[in-house]
C-alpha cells in the first residue's frame, strides 16, 4: 500500500467515523434526555456487559483476517471465517443459557435483542476487517453510515413517540438491533463484491490449527482490551449503592459516550495502518516513516483533545447530555488524561501486532488492565463519593502503561533488526 492509499484509506474511514459519530450522538442526546440518567444507565450497562461476553465470538479473529487478506494467505484468511462461525455458534448458545438462567436485573427481552445486537457487530466487524485487507475503507465506510443512520433514526425519533418508560427503552435497544442487522447486511454484500466470502473453500486440517495457535494471543489481547474499555462501567454499576448505580452508571456512560466520540480519527488511522504495516514489513522504509509520522500526528491530536474535554466538559455534557448529568461533567474533565495515550496506542498497538509480537504486547495489556480493575476496586471501596473521577484516573493510567508497553517492545525489536 502505497502513502497515497494510505492516506484515501484513513480519508474513507475518517468521514465515516466523522458521519457515524454525528448520527451516533445525535441519537445518545435525544435518549439521554428522554431516558434520563437511570434509564440511560441501564442501557449503557446492558450494552458494556454483553459487549465483553459478545466478544467471546470474536477473540482478535478480524485482526488476523486483515493480516493474512492483505497478505494473500487465503488458506488461512478462509479458515478464519470458518473459526468465526463456530466461535459465534457456541457463545450464542451459551450466552442465551446463561440470559435464560441467570440474566442481570433487566428485561429478558431486552437483554437477548442486545445480545444477538452484539453478535452481529462481531459478524460486521470481521468483514470490515477483511474489507480493510482489501483496503477498500469506502465499502465499510457505506455500510457503517448506514447502520448508524437506522439506529438514530430509530432511537433517536423513536423514543419521543411514546410516553412509557420501559417503551422508550424497548425502543432503544430494538433500534439498536436494526442498526447491526443494517450494517452486518451492508458488509456482507461489500464482501461479495471483493470476492471475499462467508462459506469459504474449506482449508485443510493443518491450516485450521495453525489458526487456531495463532490465535491465541490476539483473542487474549482482545479480550482484555474489550474488559479494559467497558469495565469501569460495570464495576460503577455493580458496586454502588443499589439506588445510586444506575444514575452513576448513566453519568458516567454519558462522559464515556462523548469521549469515544473523538476516537474515530485515531481508529481510522491505525485501521488503514494495520494492513501497510504489514505488507512493508520485510522492506523499504515505509512502515516506520508510517509509525512515526502516525503516532506524533496522534499524539498532537490527543493533547489538543484532552485541551478540549478539560475546558469543555461543562459544555459538552450539557449539549450532548443536557440536565441532570452534573456528575458526568468531573469525570469526562478526568478522562481528557487519558486522549492522548489512547490516540497513540492506535498506531503503537498496530505495529506491535505487525511485527508479530502479540505475546510481549499481551503482556504490557495484563499490567494496563489490572491497573484498571484494582484501582477501580479501591476507589469504590475507599472512596465511593469519589466514584466517578476515581475510574476517570485510573482509565487514563491504564493507558500510560499500555503506550509504555508498547513503546518498549517496538523500540527492542527496531534494536535487534539494525
Amino acid at each position: 500500500m502505497s502513502e497515497l492509499s494510505l492516506r484515501a484509506g484513513v480519508a474513507w474511514l475518517s468521514g465515516a467515523q466523522i458521519g457515524t459519530k454525528v448520527l451516533q450522538l445525535a441519537a445518545y442526546a435525544s435518549i439521554t434526555r428522554r431516558l434520563g440518567e437511570a434509564g440511560f444507565g441501564r442501557f449503557i450497562y446492558a450494552f458494556s456487559l454483553l459487549d465483553i461476553v459478545a466478544f467471546l465470538a470474536t477473540l482478535g479473529l478480524p485482526v488476523l483476517y486483515t493480516r493474512h487478506v492483505a497478505a494473500g494467505r487465503n488458506d488461512a484468511a478462509a479458515a478464519a471465517v470458518l473459526v468465526k462461525h463456530r466461535l459465534t455458534t457456541v457463545i450464542g448458545l451459551l450466552g442465551l443459557f446463561w440470559l435464560a438462567i441467570v440474566p442481570p436485573d433487566l428485561p429478558r427481552d431486552l437483554l437477548v435483542m442486545m445480545f444477538l445486537a452484539m453478535l452481529l457487530r462481531g459478524y460486521s466487524q470481521f468483514g470490515a476487517s477483511g474489507l480493510r485487507g482489501k483496503s477498500r475503507m469506502d465499502a465499510e465506510a457505506i455500510a457503517s453510515i448506514a447502520g448508524r443512520a437506522t439506529f438514530a433514526v430509530g432511537a433517536g425519533v423513536g423514543v419521543w413517540l411514546v410516553d412509557e418508560p420501559g417503551a422508550m427503552l424497548r425502543l432503544t435497544f430494538i433500534a439498536f438491533l436494526l442498526g447491526e442487522m443494517v450494517t452486518t447486511v451492508l458488509t456482507g454484500r461489500g464482501m461479495e463484491k471483493l470476492g471475499l466470502s462467508w462459506s469459504p473453500k474449506r482449508p485443510s486440517a493443518s491450516v485450521r490449527q495453525d489458526l487456531w495457535i495463532e490465535m491465541l494471543p490476539f483473542a487474549a489481547a482482545g479480550l482484555l482490551g474489550v474488559i479494559a474499555f467497558r469495565v469501569d462501567l460495570v464495576m460503577i454499576r455493580e458496586l454502588s449503592p443499589e439506588l445510586m448505580g444506575d444514575h452513576l452508571a448513566g453519568a458516567y456512560g454519558a462522559a464515556y459516550r462523548i469521549l469515544e466520540a473523538g476516537l474515530f480519527l485515531p481508529a481510522a488511522v491505525g485501521a488503514a495502518l494495520f494492513p501497510a504495516l504489514v505488507r512493508a514489513r520485510n522492506g523499504g522504509e515505509l512502515a516506520p516513516q508510517l509509525l512515526r509520522r502516525s503516532a506524533a500526528v496522534l499524539l498532537a491530536l490527543g493533547l489538543a483533545g484532552a485541551a478540549v474535554l478539560w475546558f469543555g466538559a461543562p459544555l459538552l455534557v450539557r449539549l450532548f447530555a443536557g440536565e441532570g448529568y452534573a456528575e458526568a461533567v468531573p469525570a469526562l474533565a478526568t478522562l481528557g488524561m487519558a486522549v492522548p495515550f489512547l490516540f497513540v496506542n492506535f498506531a503503537l498497538g498496530s505495529a506491535v501486532f505487525a511485527v508479530g509480537k502479540e505475546w510481549w504486547g499481551f503482556a504490557g495489556l495484563i499490567a494496563s488492565v489490572l491497573l484498571n480493575i484494582f484501582g477501580n476496586l479501591w476507589v469504590l471501596t475507599h472512596h465511593p463519593e469519589q466514584a466517578l473521577v476515581g475510574a476517570a484516573l485510573f482509565t487514563a493510567a491504564a493507558e500510560a502503561v499500555l503506550t509504555v508497553s508498547h513503546t518498549a517492545i517496538l523500540t527492542i525489536v527496531a534494536r535487534r533488526e539494525a
